[in-house]
């Protein structure tokens, strides 16, 4: 009697214990020294290294769509080389009246200058559409003002109603 009385008790407690609200992961704090760098510490000949890269995908239960978050933090040791960073492109997929958009769009240049680090943002002139095929459009935008030793930051999201394209990542 003792075991099912017990049983009974800790199920109970299961179905009210509220579950923990988890929040995505804050980027680090951009750091001047960050700048400072000369060399990747991994490869001394890299053209850029990441400093951060954070993706985080959700489910947004009252639209039924995923969300996939992206911020991503670089530096850019010799920016000849370095053109597939300096260059974003964002797919978007649509598929009949399903569509992907992007959303909260933030990108940013710092530089040293003066012993300070100015931050120079990407504005909207930079940044444009063009459609690949008619299922795929690419948001596509440069970074201004990159500079040898530049740090490059960039955030977005992307709400897709497509959950297949989940597994391919």
């Amino acid at each position: 009697m003792n075991k099912i009385f017990f049983t009974i008790i800790c199920s109970i407690n299961f179905i009210y214990i509220p579950a923990q609200k988890y929040r995505f992961l804050e980027p680090p704090k951009f750091d001047d020294a960050d700048l400072s760098k000369q060399k990747s510490s991994l490869d001394e000949n890299a053209p850029a290294e990441i400093l951060y890269k954070s993706l985080h995908f959700s489910i947004d239960n009252s639209s039924n769509s995923l969300i996939k978050k992206v911020f991503y933090r670089v530096k850019i040791y010799d920016k000849d080389k370095a053109e597939d960073w300096l260059n974003l492109e964002i797919p978007l997929y649509k598929s009949g009246s399903d569509q992907e958009t992007l959303s909260k769009i933030k990108a940013f240049t710092y530089n040293l200058e003066n012993g300070a680090a100015i931050a120079t943002k990407v504005d909207n002139s930079s940044k444009y559409k063009s459609k690949e095929s008619k299922n795929v459009s690419v948001t596509k935008f440069a970074f201004p003002n990159v500079k040898n030793g530049s740090v490059i930051e960039y955030q977005y999201e992307v709400t897709s109603p497509f959950y297949i394209l989940f597994l391919k990542f």
